[in-house]
């Protein structure tokens, strides 16, 4: 076992020799409800940068379905460079808006970043999928994702959130290849919604993971991609954690930007998984979990156009599964300098 060099003082990333990567594509789920969709179709992602998703896009126009799309703005994408996707994805992101710019409305914010796909909210059969990965081959074949499929009347909330969103919320639009600025249609009202949760500034996601964490929730597993030391989320995994309650927490490996807050999680007592390419975001407790676009930060839970998606039952433990799943098959785990036996 080897440890990392981004693990600094306090803790180190070790490497597990038996990790088993696992291979597979998620690009067929976001197509498949795309090629079904009969009136309308909306996404939304921080980019787009998957040619079989964008193939998809102009088929579904091709054939009469109007195709809505929101994305991150520009100034983001660039400021955010490095950290959410990679260049190569930025370049083909810009291709992508060249092909689609007669067949689908555009829209853009610097404060999106839900990842949804919803076909026909408005008919009689809508339905979706909730994601925590974007809309690039790289999240689709690579990332550590979680992928929601949506029953009917959760589609049709999160479509009436994002319609709300691209009407009301966006301030550019793609207008002949070119983005340029729009303003709200001020006849829009914000959605009041059950099961999708909102994030930002509709605290439903933050209230319901707060929820979640209260009480005695029993084993928790927290998996995101970003993390604020000073969250209040991360501050009550920590004190859950020094109470004796069994905390796992799941995320990537080499983003400065989150060390401090998985030292002082690693510190509390909770075990730290990482893997390379991890993106995925949810909370599971024993009989709850939530699957939702927003990092464990300020800038998710409390600010910017967020969606998640709250669940029980068989539906909480299929969750419960798959990130029980890596922190069994873990890449690396932050020690202090000894790695836990196995």
């Amino acid at each position: 076992m080897t440890g990392g060099a981004d693990g600094g003082a306090g803790g180190e990333w070790v490497e597990n020799p038996r990790y088993r990567r696992r291979a597979g594509s998620a690009a067929g789920t976001v197509t498949g409800i795309i090629d079904g969709a009969e009136d309308v179709v909306v996404a939304s992602s921080f980019l787009l940068a998957d040619d079989r998703v964008t193939d998809a896009l102009l088929r579904a126009s091709d054939r009469g379905v109007r195709c809505y799309l929101l994305l991150a703005a520009e100034k983001r994408l660039d400021r955010e460079a490095g950290t959410e996707f990679e260049e190569k994805a930025r370049q083909r992101h810009v291709r992508t808006l060249d092909r689609l710019k007669d067949a689908v409305l555009v829209r853009s914010s610097d404060e999106f970043h839900a990842k949804a796909v919803v076909a026909d909210p408005m008919g009689g059969s809508p339905r979706g999928v909730i994601m925590t990965a974007n809309l690039t081959r790289e999240a689709l074949d690579r990332n550590e994702e979680l992928f929601v499929g949506l029953e009917g009347g959760e589609a049709a909330e999160a479509g009436q959130v994002m319609r709300e969103a691209l009407w009301e919320r966006a301030t550019h639009e793609l207008v002949g290849g070119d983005l340029r600025s729009c303003k709200p249609l001020g006849k829009i009202g914000r959605v009041e919604t059950g099961k999708i949760l909102q994030g930002g500034s509709n605290p439903q996601l933050a209230d319901r993971l707060a929820g979640m964490l209260g009480g005695d929730p029993g084993r928790v597993v927290a998996s995101s991609f970003g993390w604020e030391a000073s969250h209040p989320v991360v501050e009550r995994l920590c004190a859950l954690a020094r109470g004796g309650t069994d905390v796992t927490v799941i995320s990537r490996k080499g983003r400065p930007g989150a060390m401090e807050a998985l030292r002082r999680l690693r510190s509390a007592g909770a075990r730290v998984a990482g893997f390379t390419w991890l993106h995925a975001k949810a909370l599971v407790t024993e009989t709850h979990a939530v699957v939702m676009s927003a990092n464990i930060e300020s800038r998710g839970l409390d600010s910017g156009f967020e969606m998640g998606i709250a669940l029980d039952g068989e539906r909480a433990s299929r969750v419960r599964a798959a990130v029980d799943g890596w922190a069994d098959n873990w890449e690396f785990e932050l020690s202090g300098g000894q790695s836990r036996p196995r």
